[in-house]
Order: structure tokens, then C-alpha cells, then sequence
């Protein structure tokens, strides 16, 4: 993408003409999505609106935790209206807001994201599948709205994109422009390598024994193209219930020599009885894991995306592993 586009004006009257908002992302927030519910925050709040901040969580992973203070558990019903304004950021799908989708029911809603696939939604719509994040989507408001950027709001902003972009791993060619975003973020105080350890450290060290029991595990498929992990029940028991590593097993199984798609089953805390899917396919390879993903209701970026399903991991995995072949090269 050699720059970004503008925001809409229609997004920006949005922002600046309400007297206050409720900003949302998806449940089982990442980085970028915690972030860019943070930056919308303070971007909205230098304004001067009355500003609510909520997710549905869970909040598994050390750098999304910070969120959790900052968010509002219920809001007042005099607000659930359409004088609220409803900011849905890095989310696609209505129903990944979870519960909280039934307060945007309620409100005129202002979407901002970067998924290249989903289900339309929201009277206004920021959408940028080229960008990396969505915070660097929240940052081109702040720069149409001439709303000054802070070191806390560019703290929040990189931080998303370093999520979304592997730590730089995933920038592609024609990225000259996310690269200068992201000089004048360094030049507004952000210290990279502080940021790295932010994002990246502070694992526990039953984290890193889970990741080894998911390598453990991995199943290969397809003469090695499709690899397969999946989490069990005991795992939570073993190693804690707020053991995560599907990143590091996802950066970990990409660079396996053949391997195109990734595919990760986690026991889903949002839905019992269903099985969350997380995708990552290697940027070498052709296979779009959100067309594939858009196949069961899901969405996400042709690199990654989810999905969920109802049934075991037993019962999932037959019908993921009949529908990956046709996507594969």
C-alpha cells in the first residue's frame, strides 16, 4: 500500500459530532484489538466526549491485561441509544463482540478495521484490509482530525501494529508508508526494544512447558502442507488456566519447511462446547486463511484468521481437514 487512504467524512463527523460513545472490539482480544480500543479511547476523550470503554475478554495474554482497569462492566441505561455513538474497532463480525453486541444494537455504529473478510455492518465504515493493525487506521484519524498525538497514544498504536505485523516479520514489499507511520511514532516516544519485551516477555515459565506439550502434539497432514495442534482439558489443570501460547506455536510452525497453513483448536472460553480455531498460513504460500475461514462463519486476514464451531476437538477436525485441500497449492 503505498499510502493510506483517507477516512471517510462520514467517520470523522461521527467522532467529533457525538457527545458520547462506547468503543468495542472483538472478544478474546489480541493486541491489536485492546489497543485500538486504548488510542479510540483517548482519541474520543481529547475531544471531550463521554467516553465508555468495554470487551467481553477473557484477557489471557500478559500485554492485553492492562485493558481490564480501563473498562466500563455495564453501562448506564440511559445511554443504550441512538444518541450513543457505538465504535466497533478491529472487528468484523457483530457477533464476535459477544455479549456486548447487544448494547450496539442500540446505537448509530462506527466501524474501524483491517479484516478482508466478514459481514457488513455499522451506518459508518472505516475498513483498510492493506493496513497491518488497526491501530494504524485509528492513527490516520488522529492525523485527519488533527487530534495531537500523545507518547501514550503512540505507545498503544505501535503496540498494535507490532502484534499484527509479528514484530515486522509480516511487511511485504510495498510497506514505505506503515514504516514512516511508524518513525514518527518512535519520533513521539515509543522505545521499540521496550515495546518488544512489553509484548513479548514476562511469559511464565508454564507457558513456555505448554507450548512444548502443543509441539508435542502436532499432527501433520496433506504431505506436511497442514499442520495441526490442539488444546485439552488437563492443560488447563497442568499448566494454569491462563496458559496461552498460540503465538509463539504459530511463529513457530510457519517456518517448517512445506508447511503452508497452521491450524491451532482451543477449547473456547466464550462458547462452551465449542471449539475455536485459530489459522496462520506461511506468506510464501497462496492460501487465504479468511476466505477459508469465512466458510464457517468466521473472518480474518488472508494470512490470519478464526472461526469457531460447535463439537469437540475430535468433531472439528475432520471437517476443517475436508475443506483445507481445495485452498492448498
Amino acid at each position: 500500500m503505498k499510502s493510506f487512504p483517507l477516512p471517510p467524512e462520514n467517520v470523522i463527523s461521527s467522532l467529533k459530532n457525538c457527545k458520547r460513545a462506547v468503543v468495542c472490539g472483538h472478544g478474546s482480544p489480541d493486541g491489536d484489538c485492546v489497543n485500538s480500543v486504548a488510542a479510540m479511547g483517548l482519541l474520543l476523550k481529547t475531544l471531550g466526549k463521554e467516553v465508555y470503554l468495554v470487551n467481553d475478554g477473557p484477557f489471557f495474554r500478559p500485554e492485553v491485561e492492562f485493558i481490564q482497569e480501563m473498562l466500563t462492566d455495564s453501562l448506564p441505561q440511559e445511554i443504550l441509544n441512538k444518541d450513543t455513538l457505538g465504535v466497533v474497532v478491529d472487528c468484523s463480525t457483530p457477533s464476535r463482540l459477544g455479549s456486548k453486541w447487544d448494547y450496539f444494537k442500540d446505537f448509530t455504529i462506527t466501524v474501524v478495521d483491517h479484516h478482508s473478510s466478514g459481514e457488513e455492518f455499522g451506518e459508518n465504515r472505516y475498513i483498510v484490509p492493506e493496513s497491518i493493525s488497526t491501530t494504524l487506521l485509528v492513527y490516520q484519524l488522529y492525523k485527519a482530525m488533527d487530534v495531537p498525538l500523545t507518547e501514550q497514544a503512540a505507545r498503544y498504536i505501535f503496540r498494535g501494529f507490532a502484534t499484527d505485523s509479528g514484530y515486522f516479520k509480516f511487511l511485504h514489499e510495498d510497506t514505505g508508508s506503515t514504516l514512516r507511520i511508524i518513525a514518527d511514532l518512535v519520533d513521539h516516544g515509543v522505545v521499540p526494544n521496550d515495546e518488544y519485551h512489553f509484548i513479548s516477555g514476562g511469559k511464565p515459565l508454564s507457558v513456555v512447558r505448554f507450548l512444548g506439550e502443543l509441539i508435542n502434539r502436532v499432527e501433520s497432514f496433506y504431505n506436511g502442507k497442514v499442520l495441526i495442534s490442539h488444546e485439552e482439558e488437563a492443560d488447563f489443570e497442568k499448566y494454569g488456566d491462563n496458559a496461552r501460547a498460540s503465538d509463539d506455536l504459530y511463529a513457530s510452525l510457519t517456518l517448517v519447511k512445506g508447511a503452508q497453513v497452521v491450524f491451532f483448536f482451543k477449547i473456547s472460553k466464550m462458547r462452551p462446547g465449542a471449539i475455536e480455531v485459530g489459522i496462520r498460513s506461511n506468506h510464501s504460500c497462496s492460501f487465504d486463511a479468511g476466505k477459508f475461514a469465512s466458510l464457517f462463519g468466521g473472518g480474518g486476514h488472508a494470512k490470519a484468521a478464526g472461526l469457531t464451531l460447535e463439537g469437540t476437538y475430535e468433531e472439528v477436525k475432520p471437517i476443517i481437514l475436508s475443506k483445507v485441500k481445495e485452498f492448498l497449492d
